[in-house]
């Protein structure tokens, strides 16, 4: 499947436990379902964003190739979770959920973006530097399931290009 047959939208309820499978398929230490029902309960400050592909290719999972968590604090955009399905790896949807999180923050008010990635994550280390974002520390033995320092990466100039409009956020 192209990447250009997947569309954006905000997680609701329903796909609670398909966010919780990408999880585990994804992540060593997966959020747990209250940790993301908490996350979509935050409009305006945050959320989780969705790429689904049409439902008939992917039935099962409810079309979720791709998701992003994230929340606002002032003017800040915190990226907390960034997870694609391994079958639609490779593609450029990490890079496209990541570039429509970051504007939705710009519009929303967001001037600065904040993440922490894992040391030996060198996929999406290369994929934020490839965006922008710079190393500004460390956090030793942040991640756990494997024990591992986290590097902490930011991004300015979000609100330089964000859309005018808020009438197409999710």
């Amino acid at each position: 499947m192209s990447p250009t047959h997947v569309f954006l939208e905000a997680a609701g309820e329903m796909d609670l436990g398909v966010l919780c499978e990408l999880e585990t398929r994804c992540f060593a230490n997966p959020w747990t379902p209250a940790q993301l029902r908490a996350e979509m309960g935050e409009p305006g400050r945050g959320g989780i964003l969705i790429l689904r592909a049409p439902l008939e290719e992917r039935a099962g999972s409810r079309g979720l190739v791709a998701y992003c968590s994230f929340r606002l604090v002032a003017d800040e955009f915190h990226l907390h979770n960034l997870a694609v399905s391994p079958d639609f790896r490779g593609q450029g949807l990490g890079r496209r959920l990541l570039r429509l999180a970051l504007g939705l923050g710009g519009r929303r008010g967001a001037a600065k973006a904040h993440l922490e990635v894992r040391r030996s994550n060198s996929p999406a280390i290369a994929l934020y530097t490839s965006e922008g974002f710079e190393v500004v520390g460390a956090r030793r033995g942040y991640y756990r399931l494997p024990e591992e320092d986290a590097l902490l990466m930011s991004k300015g100039g979000l609100s330089t290009w964000a859309p005018a409009s808020r009438e197409q956020d999710p």
